[in-house]
């Protein structure tokens, strides 16, 4: 009886410790996935700073009631925000 529970949990745990290696060799594709995507929107930034007129990556902080700036409010603009702005005002 003992040995049957023994057995039955020592399987419990092998198929426990092989989906925590499964999930986290998920984790570490997905990161570094994540890493490459970060890097090419980086790039694309980089190159729509060389192009004239092209509305910055922050847009303007705010500013509240009394006129002060909320610089803990400001956003960055993506990519195709930045792209479209440049191709309307630039025709």
């Amino acid at each position: 009886m003992m040995e049957e529970l023994i057995t039955n949990l020592e399987a419990k745990v092998a198929e426990l410790e092989a989906k925590n290696e499964s999930l986290t060799n998920s984790l570490t594709w997905r990161s570094q996935e994540n890493s490459k995507l970060e890097n090419e929107i980086s790039q694309l930034h980089v190159f729509l700073d060389t192009l004239p007129n092209i509305p910055d990556r922050k847009s303007p902080a705010p500013k509240d009631d009394d006129g002060n700036v909320q610089r803990w409010n400001v956003d960055n603009r993506s990519v195709l925000v930045r792209l479209a702005s440049w191709l309307t005002t630039n025709k």
